[in-house]
C-alpha cells in the first residue's frame, strides 16, 4: 500500500512539473501583428465581459456564445400569489448561438446573478418563462435565439452574473454591469 501510495506521489509530482513547463513555452515570443489586433482586452482576458461584450460559455448543457445588447429595460413580477408580486425586473436583450458541434442550450443552473449588494438574487425567470434566455429552447449547432435575462432589481449598483459550469465547478465568466433606475 506505502508503495502504491509513494508511486502515486511521485507521478502526480512529475505531472505538475510537466504541466509547469508546458505554461513557459513561449513565453518570450513577441506576439504577431494578427495576434496584437486580436488580443481581448484585460478585462475579457481574465474571463470579466460587460453589456455589449460578446464571449462563449462552455456550460453544462454546451458551447454556447453569447451576446448581451446594451440597452437595459424594467418590467415588473405580475403574480399575486408570489410573494415577488410588484417587485421591479431588470431586463437585458441577449442572443444565443450554439457555437458547439453538437445540440446544446444554456443550462439555468449554470447561472449565479449577484445584485448591487453583492448577495445573490432569487430567481425570477420562471415569472418570465416565455422570452426568458433560461427557457429558450436547445438549439443545433449554428442555431441562434433572441432573448432576454430577467434579474431581479434590488437597488442601483453593480449587478454581476456569474456563469459557471456546474454549481461553481469549472471555469468562470463574470458579467458586470451598473444599473441605475
Amino acid at each position: 500500500m506505502k508503495k502504491l501510495l509513494l508511486s502515486s506521489l511521485i507521478l502526480m509530482f512529475g505531472l505538475v512539473l510537466i504541466a509547469c513547463d508546458n505554461d513557459d513555452n513561449g513565453a518570450n515570443e513577441e506576439p504577431t501583428e494578427a495576434e496584437m489586433t486580436e488580443a481581448p482586452t484585460e478585462a475579457a482576458a481574465e474571463g470579466v465581459y460587460g453589456l455589449g461584450d460578446t464571449f462563449q460559455f462552455e456550460g453544462s448543457s454546451g458551447l454556447v456564445e453569447l451576446t448581451f445588447g446594451t440597452g437595459i429595460t424594467f418590467t415588473t413580477v405580475e403574480n399575486q400569489f408570489s410573494d415577488l408580486d410588484g417587485e421591479d425586473v431588470i431586463v437585458i436583450p441577449v442572443t444565443m448561438t450554439n457555437v458547439g458541434d453538437d445540440t446544446g442550450s444554456l443550462n439555468m443552473f449554470d447561472i449565479t446573478v449577484f445584485g448591487s449588494a453583492g448577495v445573490s438574487l432569487e430567481s425570477v425567470d420562471t415569472f418570465f418563462m416565455d422570452d426568458d434566455i433560461r427557457w429558450g429552447s436547445d438549439l443545433r449547432s449554428g442555431a441562434s435565439l433572441d432573448s432576454y435575462l430577467h434579474i431581479l432589481y434590488d437597488g442601483d449598483g453593480e449587478y454581476i452574473i456569474e456563469f459557471s459550469a456546474g454549481f461553481g465547478l469549472g471555469d468562470t465568466v463574470e458579467l458586470v454591469f451598473q444599473v441605475q433606475k
